[in-house]
């Protein structure tokens, strides 16, 4: 084959691909971030199906959410979210869909199972992979455990220093290992900031919320424990924190929780009646961790 002829085979070649790969960035993206795949739902409570859609060489037109081949809502603005209302679906795995289409003509596509599952009264579980046990509390429509976690990772430290306190007041954590996906036993998770919104809510608020969620009494923390009634059963424990250097911090006086967010924790004060979201913190200090069951 001559130069100019190989010349000319790759200059079409080069054109092929380039075209495929306009093609294909022109194709709207539709991804649902959240809830998981195989994620579970009470019947009767509702799922927020969160996505993702844009489009890098046109618009978005319209987004269809459907249930199982029935289109149930169609969004024409962002964001892309849809309530995902189980009180009229059966028990039983049921398809989400979202269909984007653009001014173009153009769609795609993404889907996940959801599970609809009975309402059973929640029971104390034990984690399979050491053996605790956990008492747990249904407080709205979430179930939390009611106890610190405590499960030991090379990352796990003792409150206060002292082993002593593990049964009551479980291990605090490092910050890498509590954005470990698997911290939590199965089917259970670090909470994320808008689940803890979801109970400070239901207690009431940021402003009261943080009493009704701590152990009342001056065993587990130092007075005054501001309007602290435990009325929601969550039953928090002053167990303060350690810093990067194993210094114990705050014993007594005060809780910290991971959430799912790097670098966003949860506040309860001995003298206080709030519950703080703090949007900061060192990186390697040691917090407290309760986890929320998937449904």
């Amino acid at each position: 084959m001559s130069i100019n002829k190989t010349s000319s085979v790759i200059l079409i070649l080069l054109v092929i691909v380039s075209g495929c790969r306009k093609h294909d960035q022109s194709i709207p993206l539709c991804t649902i971030i959240s809830p998981a795949n195989n994620s579970k739902v009470i019947h009767g409570h509702s799922i927020s199906i969160n996505s993702i859609v844009k489009s890098n060489a046109s618009f978005i037109q319209s987004v269809e959410f459907i249930v199982d081949d029935s289109i149930l809502e169609t969004s024409l603005a962002s964001p892309y979210n849809f309530l995902f209302k189980t009180v009229n679906h059966s028990i039983g795995n049921h398809e989400i869909r979202i269909i984007a289409r653009d001014n173009m003509g153009l769609t795609s596509e993404d889907k996940i199972t959801i599970i609809i599952v009975e309402y059973t009264p929640p029971t104390p579980i034990v984690d399979s992979r050491d053996g605790n046990y956990y008492q747990v509390k249904e407080i709205g429509d979430q179930v939390w455990m009611s106890e610190n976690l405590k499960f030991k990772t090379e990352l796990a430290l003792f409150v206060n220093n002292n082993d002593s306190y593990t049964n009551e007041y479980g291990y605090l954590y490092q910050t890498n290992t509590a954005m470990g996906a698997d911290i939590c036993p199965d089917e259970w998770h670090i909470p994320a900031p808008d689940d803890w919104n979801k109970l400070f809510e239901h207690l009431g608020g940021i402003d009261i919320s943080g009493g009704k969620l701590k152990k009342s009494g001056y065993k587990y923390w130092l007075s005054p424990n501001t309007g602290a009634t435990n009325e929601s059963g969550f039953s928090a424990l002053a167990a303060g924190s350690l810093t990067n250097d194993s210094i114990a911090d705050a014993f007594g006086s005060s809780a910290r929780f991971f959430t799912s967010t790097y670098g966003t924790y949860i506040h309860l004060n001995h003298d206080s009646n709030k519950a703080e979201i703090i949007h900061y913190h060192p990186l390697n200090e040691y917090y407290s961790i309760r986890c929320l069951r998937n449904y």
